[in-house]
């Protein structure tokens, strides 16, 4: 079991700067400037992902008294958007690529600074005995985050053929080390499901609801790019929940937890997306 908790602590490490790079290559460095020059629409994003979010899946996890393992593992997933996998479902159901891999290219920067500072707010309202400090999740972090997006930003710019293919390499090696995590996982998976009470259930759904209807009613115009919101709003970045969690977590086999929190998410967000479909079907209108 020492192998297996080894293993998953490596790949906790080695895949958040794995997606922050295959995320920031998606990019160049003018796109990125462009939403700078036009800052309403990140504005709007930041604010919601970085402060809207958080506290409402607070407030929720609080009134419904969740399970304190979960609401850990929410509240880490609510203070740290913009996860890879939004790529691949801002793609398969139609929103916009570029528009998302912007917005999580510029979530993945500021995290760096937004993250220890909700850690720290939120301890002081949950009892989450957290045993990483603030400033050590910044320690941890900010490398693993600025190096990747600056060799990114700046191979894109300069060697878009290889940026491709390292993107390529960064992208299989991140999913890859989401499979063998995921796979480790299934041996705490009978102590991770006692957490997941219908309380925790229920604030999950909740949570998750609440923050696709901020994102994708936060003032666009274009239903593409209200999908591509409410997508990054709602999907926590799965690499840094896992590097967070372990790090405040070390001594709690809590993969388990945060790979059954990441599947409920996942169904909860197909269950408002097929109702989207049948609703729009019913008016005749497409995506």
């Amino acid at each position: 079991m020492n192998i297996i908790v080894k293993v998953i602590e490596i790949l906790a490490h080695a895949a958040f700067p794995a997606v922050v790079f295959a995320i920031s290559s998606n990019i160049t460095l003018m796109d990125l400037l462009d939403e700078i020059h036009r800052p309403a629409r990140l504005i709007r994003m930041t604010v919601i992902t970085t402060i809207a979010v958080p506290i409402m899946t607070a407030v929720i996890f609080k009134i419904f008294h969740a399970d304190i393992i979960v609401t850990g593992i929410a509240l880490i997933a609510a203070i740290a958007p913009g996860d890879s996998f939004a790529l691949l479902e801002t793609e398969s159901k139609k929103g916009r690529i570029v528009l998302a891999a912007v917005i999580m290219s510029w979530l993945c920067l500021i995290m760096p600074f937004t993250v220890p500072i909700w850690l720290g707010a939120i301890s002081h309202f949950f009892p989450l005995d957290l045993k990483a400090s603030p400033a050590g999740i910044f320690r941890t972090v900010a490398p693993l985050t600025i190096v990747p997006f600056i060799i990114a930003v700046i191979l894109r710019a300069a060697l878009p053929a290889i940026s491709d293919i390292c993107k390529k390499i960064a992208g299989i090696f991140f999913k890859w080390a989401v499979i063998v995590v995921t796979v480790a996982a299934l041996f705490y998976i009978p102590k991770g499901l006692s957490h997941f009470t219908w309380p925790s259930i229920a604030a999950i759904f909740c949570a998750v609801s609440v923050s696709l209807f901020a994102g994708y009613y936060c003032g666009l115009a274009e239903r593409k790019d209200r999908l591509t919101s409410a997508l990054t709003a709602s999907l926590g970045n799965f690499a840094l929940v896992l590097l967070v969690a372990h790090l405040s977590y070390p001594h709690v086999h809590i993969i388990a937890q945060a790979v059954v929190f990441i599947v409920i998410r996942w169904v909860v967000i197909a269950f408002w997306y097929l109702l989207l479909l049948k609703n729009l079907e019913r008016k005749h209108v497409s995506l």
